[in-house]
Formats: structure tokens, sequence, C-alpha cells
């Protein structure tokens, strides 16, 4: 960067000395004068002490120092103030009312002296007027898209002094002229202005909505890019005004800069997709994403007011970037690539554009009016043919899209065919094997029905025969002697023996009953308390000896459940079997019959032994015993009988402790039935259970 601004510096010097040899010019004013350039009649003087008066400017030794523009005036970037006079000769009769235009919009700092109406070579009387974009919009004298100054040009000899001075490149041209030729000018200029800006604007916002839809990272690049050069341009016509922003002109310069550097950065990773460069030129990728990177180092500058030291920089920069964009179309459009051929030419305006400009601001050329469209006339070349290039890259892809999408059609089709094949065959493999299972489930429920039978007919048989055993014992124990201890002990292992053997001939019994595919629930409506008063008639018969305590607390009249009486029937007799096995022989069992809402609670309470904490929840699992039952009989299948059961009837079964010792067993049933709906709802229930 430092041999860039030495670079500059030392053809800057070449320029300013080449251009001494050509006089400047006095500006001749007559009665056909309308308007004409002021870049051959204007001598500069450069002002490093930023000090100089223009009283100062009448001391001979100073007055030495200006030299002539030679034809425009550009310095390049530098932190001088400049002094800019020109000579004017009004040959007219009379003082003329004219209109002096300076250009760039981007001179900070002007002051332009104008001769007063009284003004004569002695009496050099001069009026003030102060411009530039670090300065309020309301000390203009018109607000345009270039500095104007109205004056009053005296006849004969007179002058007009300029004092420049701005942190961007030191450049100046401009026109005099006449009001009617002013104003058509402003309007020509303003209206150039508003249809670049609206270009740059509906581009932008047009490839934002086509990046919305396409979500192509591309689009959205290149309409960052537009959009950041149309804030860039609006700064640079000096249309943001210091007041309108927090920090003054030097904000505006700030957002002026770091709208370059989006610009810049948006540009580079644009052409790096654009040419495919990560795929086509590896080198020229990295070198693209260096850029971008750059950019924002750049920005960070501009925002720290320092983008003046990096500027000539960025605008290299923008001259390779565009540079790798015009030789990478070209070579894709030698590959015949959709597009590259007109993005080639598209590049190659930009390219020279860019060229003029970064001569320009570099002082490598003199600012020259055409220099001021030629940028512009670059950029409407550039998005007219950059959009047709995109648009036919797009078609390509769409196209390239659709075929995509038909072969990958044809494979779903093809794939859907051996699918609905391969289903097909499934179903008629899953019709056998369902049949398969239909007709082994059938052999298995017809065996396991013939099993109940047979259990019922062994059941039958068994128990007449131990019936007899048993009574013959009772009668031979009657008519021992009570001294006989032996023959007692030996009478009393035949009645448990016999105990043992019907137990094991219920529980087989029960759990064919129960656990069987072809056992099912028979529901059945029934008055409730019908039912209760036939489980406790079936309990008082089935334990005549031992005492049970019996209570149906009432409920409203004609209630009706819907329960298997049989199976209740069983659970309720296995529940009070276990609490009466695990009671002292003289201890109660209560058992309680409640209606609540739509529960049947049937509660078997007992003074026992109790249920161990610990295994609580295993107690209904088959075969499991408490560990505190080792000295009774049993399997450990009636406790899971009952909770089976109560499953069926959509209920659960809950085991617990009582307050004063014993156990509490708890069947909840939910069959309690008013209507139709309720008998159809809790077979539902009952069924999925």
């Amino acid at each position: 960067m430092r041999f860039a601004n030495c670079l500059a510096g030392s053809l800057t010097a070449l320029l300013i000395y080449a251009s001494a040899a050509f006089a400047a010019e006095t500006l001749t004013i007559d009665k056909q004068f309308t308007q004409l350039s002021i870049d051959h009649d204007m001598q500069f003087l450069i002002d490093p002490s930023h000090g100089l008066t223009p009283a100062d400017l009448e001391r001979p030794e100073i007055a030495a120092r200006f030299r002539p523009a030679g034809g425009g005036l550009a310095l390049g970037y530098r932190n001088d103030t400049i002094w800019v006079r020109i000579l004017l000769d009004n040959r007219d009769l009379t003082s003329r009312k004219l209109f002096l235009e300076l250009k760039p919009m981007v001179l900070n700092d002007v002051e332009v002296f104008t001769p007063n109406p009284g003004w004569t070579a002695r009496n050099r009387d001069f009026a003030s007027v102060m411009l530039g974009d670090h300065h309020p919009r309301r000390l203009r004298p018109v607000v345009a898209t270039s500095h104007i100054v109205p004056l009053t040009a005296p006849v004969g000899a007179s002058e007009i002094l300029v004092r420049v001075r701005t942190s961007s490149s030191l450049a100046v041209t401009g026109w005099l002229r006449t009001a009617e030729t002013m104003i058509q000018q402003a309007a020509f200029d303003a209206a150039r202005f508003a249809a670049f800006e609206a270009l740059l604007v509906f581009s932008g916002v047009a490839n934002l909505l086509i990046w919305r839809g396409l979500r192509e990272t591309l689009f959205l690049q290149y309409a960052v890019a537009l959009l950041a050069l149309a804030v860039n341009e609006f700064c640079y016509k000096g249309l943001l005004f210091e007041e309108w922003v927090v920090g003054g002109g030097v904000v505006v310069d700030a957002i002026g800069g770091a709208s370059s550097s989006v610009c810049l950065g948006m540009a580079s990773l644009f052409v790096r997709g654009q040419t495919r460069a990560a795929k086509h030129f590896p080198w020229l990728a990295k070198a693209l994403l260096f850029s971008a990177l750059l950019s924002v180092f750049t920005f960070f500058l501009t925002v720290i007011d320092l983008y003046q030291m990096i500027a000539p920089l960025v605008m290299v920069s923008a001259v390779i970037v565009f540079a790798a964009g015009f030789f990478g179309n070209a070579w894709l459009a030698f590959k015949r690539e959709p597009g590259a051929g007109i993005a080639t030419s598209a590049f190659g305006a930009l390219l020279i554009g860019m060229m003029v400009v970064t001569l320009r601001l570099t002082a490598l050329s003199t600012y020259t009016h055409w220099s001021d469209y030629a940028f512009e006339i670059a950029v409407l070349f550039f998005i007219l043919y950059m959009q047709l290039s995109l648009a036919r890259r797009t078609r390509q892809a769409e196209s390239d899209h659709a075929v995509a999408q038909a072969r990958a059609l044809d494979v779903a089709r093809a794939a859907e065919k051996t699918a609905v094949e391969l289903v097909e065959r499934r179903t008629a493999e899953l019709r056998l094997a369902k049949e398969e299972a239909e007709t082994a489930l059938k052999a298995e429920r017809d065996a396991q029905a013939e099993q109940v039978r047979f259990l019922d007919v062994i059941s039958h048989q068994y128990r007449t025969p131990l019936a007899v055993v048993s009574s013959s014992v009772a009668s031979i124990a009657r008519g021992l002697s009570p001294d006989d201890v032996g023959n007692r002990q030996r009478i009393e292992r035949i009645k448990r023996a016999i105990g043992r053997l019907v137990e094991l001939i219920d529980v087989s019994l029960h759990r064919s009953r129960i656990d069987g595919a072809s056992a099912r629930p028979r529901f059945k409506r029934q008055d409730y308390a019908r039912a209760m008063d036939a489980l406790f008639s079936m309990l008082r018969d089935t334990f005549p000896d031992r005492r049970i305590r019996y209570e149906r607390r009432e409920a409203e009249r004609d209630l009706e459940i819907v329960v298997d009486p049989d199976l209740l029937a069983m659970a309720l007799a296995n529940l009070v079997e276990n609490a009466l096995k695990f009671s002292p022989p003289g201890a109660p069992v209560d058992v309680d019959a409640e209606i609540s809402g739509e529960m049947l609670s049937l509660r078997v309470t007992d003074w026992g032994i109790g249920v161990p904490e610990a295994e609580r929840h295993l107690l209904t699992e088959k075969y499991f015993r408490a560990s505190n039952s080792a000295n009774t009989q049993g399997m450990g299948l009636g406790l899971h009988i009952c909770a089976t059961i109560a499953r069926r009837h959509g209920g659960a079964l809950t085991l617990s402790d009582h307050a004063d010792g014993g156990a509490v067993a708890l069947l909840d049933l939910p069959v309690v039935c008013r209507s139709d709906q309720d008998f159809a709802r809790i077979r539902a229930a009952s069924t999925a259970k």
C-alpha cells in the first residue's frame, strides 16, 4: 500500500510539472456565452498548512506558486488543502448572472469566493459560500447532485477562488453556465441519477426475491452488491446530508466507505460463485476469498475514519476482481458454459468503467467530464447483460433439474412398481400365514377347551373318592383312643395330603379357566344386591367352619353390575381362602362390598401375618410366595389368578397392610352399569384388558 501511495504521488508530481508547460487560459464571457468547461481555465495551489486566505493569495511569492491544471485536476488521495483560481473576462457591457458547477460531490469542505458586484482589480471584494457534505444542507445555495454556486461576473477581468479539502480523492472539475443551461443540466443530472439509483435498487430487490424463491446464494450476493452500490452512489452524490446522521459528515464518509467495502466483498463472492472458481480455478477461488476478507478489514477501517489509507488498495482490488470475472467467464465461454459469453461482455464493460474510475481517483489520469459517466454506463451495461446471463444460467439449471426430476421420477416409478409387487407378494404370504395361524389358534383353543373339559372330569372323578377317603379318615379318627398319638398323627398327615391334592386340582382347573386362549369372560348384567348375596352365600358354603363377617353397603336401587359371575366368585374365594390361610384359626376375616361412582370395590381384610412391603409388588406374579409364608401350603398362584380376573374386568387388585395388623386385599372393578351405553363401554374396556 505504501508503494502504491508513493507511486501515485510520483505520477501526480509528474502530471503537475508536465501541466506547467501549458498556461492556464482566461475564461471569456460575451453576449453569446451559454456554458463552458473550466478544466482548461483552472490554476491550482497546494496548501499543506491549511491556513492560507484569499488575502494571502495576493502576495507575489504565493501567487507565483499557482500552476495550470492542464485539462482537469486530479491529485489522488491526500490530506492537503488546494486552492483553485479561475480567471474571468466579461466582455459584455453589463455584469452577467451565472452559475458555477463543481464536481465531485465527495469534496467534504469547499469554500467558493465569488466577486461581489463592486469587485475591481484594486478592490478585490469576494462573497463566500460554504459547500461540502461536512457542512449543513442549509448552507447550500442549490441542493443538487453537484456543487452549484450562483455568482455575478462584473464587467472586465475578475476571478473566482475555490478552497477544497476532502478525506477522499482530491479532484475537481466544473462548468460555468447561464441560468437556463444550468437548469437544463441540473434537471438532466437529477433524472440520470434517479434512473441509475432506481435501476440499482430495482435490480437488487428483484434478485433478492429471486434468491428467496430459488435459495441460490449467487443471487443474494449479487443483490447485496447492487444495493450497497446504490447506497455508495447516494453518498457520492452528496444526498446523504450530515444532519441526517448522528456524528455528522464523518459518519457520512464512513457510510460511503462501508458501502464500498460491502460492495467489494459481495462482488468478490459473486465472481467466485458465478465463475465456479472453486471447481475450475482453485487458486482464483482463494484469491477472491482473500479479497472478500480484505473488504471486511477495510469496513472496520472505514468505521474508524481510516478509509483514505487503504482506498487505493480497495480500488486496485476491485479492478482485479472484475478482471477475474472477465477472464474466468471468457474461459467458461470457451468451454461453452451457458451464459458465460454474455457474462464476459458484462464484466468487460464493468472492468473498463472501473479502470477509468480507478485511474481518476488515484490521479493516474485527469478528472474529465466523460469519466463521470463512464462508470454509470458500465454498470448499466453490466446489470443488463449479467441479468441475461443469470437468466440463461437459471434456465439451464431448471432444465437440468427437470431432466434429473424426470430420471428420479422414472426411478421412483420403477421402485414403486417393485414395491407394489413386493407388497402383493408379502400380503399373500401374510394372508397364508394368517390362515395358518388362525388354524393353529383354533386347534389350540379346541385343545385347551378339551383340556378344561378333561380337568373338569378329572376334578369330578378325583373329588368323589377323595371325599370318601376324607370321610373314612374322619370316621377312623373319631374311633381312635385319645392316647393313640401315633395313629392320630398319621391321620393328620393323610388329611394334609388330601388337602394338597384338592388344592392342586383346583389350581390346575383355575389356570385353565383363566389363562387359556379359549377362556373369555362371559359378562352378564346382574342386580348388584342379588349378586352380592350370591357371592356371600357361596363363601359361607365354601368355608362353613371359619368366622367370616360380611357387609354390603347400600347403593341406589335397581343398580346393575356387568361381571362374569363365575370368575368373580373364583377371585373372591381365592382372596378369602388366602386371608384364612395366613390368619390364626379363631381370627375373623371381613368381606366388604361398596359402590362408589362407576366402581365396585370388594375388600377382604384379615388380622394375620401381613404382607412384607418390599415384596408386595411381586405377590401377583406366578409362583411367587412371600418370605413369611414358608409354614403354609400353597403354590403362589392364587393372587395371580385374582389379579388376572381383575384385569379381565378392566380393574385392578391392590394389596396393603392393615393399620392394626394383617393385610387388606382390594378388588376395584369399574363395572357399575346404569344404561346400555355403560354395558357396551364396560365390555369394550374389559375385552381390551
